[in-house]
């Protein structure tokens, strides 16, 4: 399922961000093999966040679910928004870094996102409103897409689309290699392999990440074993 796949997907960088700092992560042990640390920071630089996981969402709605809060590995689903003008197709998002609303008005996909809340609120119901009037009288402009100032910490500037994409499938062979007790690294609690084996079970496939290039190159590249 789409939604499952968005959810190993951000899982996946839950469960790494836990390897580094296993203090944040519950159900992780509080040790976890030096080495192991490290493989995870470096994949963590490049590997894809929240927002750009949302946008393979809305390019390709039948293979990437939405983007709802993650606790964990729990998913929340958010808060259903609701308007006067007659809308009730946003959800309140909340993030590590931020407030998000994902919303479809009239066919126009919106997504904001900032730190304060009551901007994320204003700006949904003056989206709403935009739709509501553009009925009225269709000449008028479409509602903004994006609220002008996005948090930094949302998406990393310095990230290659190819890196990105390498990054996911670098992951997941990490995750393999947790479950065969045999390979590095052989003093992994079971606890990981555990997280690992749940993560795979819903984890991408490659076709699926080539479609994503081809649908948004400027965010994921070509499968690393395809480059030039």
């Amino acid at each position: 399922m789409p939604s499952e796949r968005t959810r190993a997907i951000l899982g996946t960088r839950a469960f790494l961000d836990g390897l580094v700092h296993p203090e944040t992560l519950s159900g992780l042990p509080a040790t976890i093999p030096g080495a192991l640390q490290e493989e995870a920071r470096a994949l963590l630089q490049h590997y894809p966040c929240a927002t750009e996981i949302h946008r393979a969402h809305h390019a390709l709605s039948q293979y990437f679910g939405p983007v709802l809060s993650r606790r964990g590995f729990s998913i929340d689903p958010g808060t259903e928004l609701f308007s006067l003008w007659g809308f009730k197709a946003g959800w309140l998002i909340s993030h590590d870094d931020g407030i998000g609303v994902s919303a479809e008005l009239d066919g126009v996909d919106l997504w904001y996102w900032s730190k304060d809340q009551k901007a994320v609120l204003r700006a949904f119901r003056r989206a709403c409103r935009r739709a509501f009037l553009r009925r009225l009288l269709p000449w008028l402009a479409p509602p903004p897409v994006v609220l002008e100032a996005t948090p930094e910490s949302t998406t990393n500037a310095t990230t290659q689309p190819s890196e990105r994409t390498r990054a996911v499938f670098d992951a997941k062979r990490l995750l393999e290699r947790l479950l065969r007790r045999r390979s590095e690294p052989p003093d992994a609690p079971d606890a990981l392999r555990e997280y690992a084996r749940w993560l795979l079970r819903h984890y991408p496939f490659e076709f699926e990440f080539e479609l994503a290039h081809q649908a948004l190159p400027e965010w994921f590249g070509p499968l690393p074993e395809r480059e030039q």
